[in-house]
């Protein structure tokens, strides 16, 4: 988020207002709608993130590294989330716009950026075969080539470097598939 951006939800921009509720207020809506939710509650939703975000805005050193939107949609997930959990309904929270996370509260307003980015890695990580996660895990490690040969029990060195190699392609196919991952590192 700009510095601009984040001085026009201080200053009450209704240019900036406008186009938050024309670009964003639908994906919001849709997602309130499919989890067990009303128009009307999604409005309500909206105008307290809104707030938050200008309540927190206003706090010195505040900024943001992610998109405005982005933000928005996190503490408007995190604040259906939290209604729900007051509500006790516990089936399985669904998004059309991206995959179930898991709840991430505070930590949203705090350190947004790094713990989605942890987050979508983490997401795509758990959607690799269990080898390769043995495997990228080695190397996250530090382990050498003939430390995963013997591990892994393969053939030889240069199979142990190429199924690295494609667990990596992988991981890293998955991480930019994922909604959250366009809207962090925007083209």
């Amino acid at each position: 988020m700009s510095n601009k951006e984040l001085d026009g939800i201080i200053k009450g921009d209704t240019q900036l207002l406008e186009n938050l509720y024309k670009n964003d207020f639908p994906r919001i809506q849709a997602f309130v709608i499919k989890n067990q939710g009303t128009k009307e509650q999604a409005a309500d939703l909206f105008h307290d993130a809104l707030i938050a975000i200008f309540r927190k805005a206003q706090t010195p050193g505040f900024a943001i590294t992610c998109r405005l939107s982005t933000y928005l949609y996190a503490v408007c997930k995190n604040l259906w989330l939290k209604e729900l959990r007051q509500r006790r309904h516990t089936r399985e929270i669904q998004s059309d716009d991206m995959p179930h996370v898991e709840s991430i509260e505070e930590r949203i307003m705090t350190n947004e950026s790094g713990q989605l980015k942890k987050e979508v890695f983490d997401r795509c990580f758990a959607l690799l075969t269990s080898d390769c996660q043995k495997l990228l895990k080695m190397a996250m490690e530090g382990k050498d080539a003939d430390h995963t040969l013997e591990k892994m029990q393969y053939n030889s060195k240069q199979h142990a470097l190429n199924r690295r190699y494609r667990c990596k392609k992988a991981l890293m196919r998955f991480v930019r598939q994922d909604p959250f991952f366009k809207e962090l590192f925007p083209l």
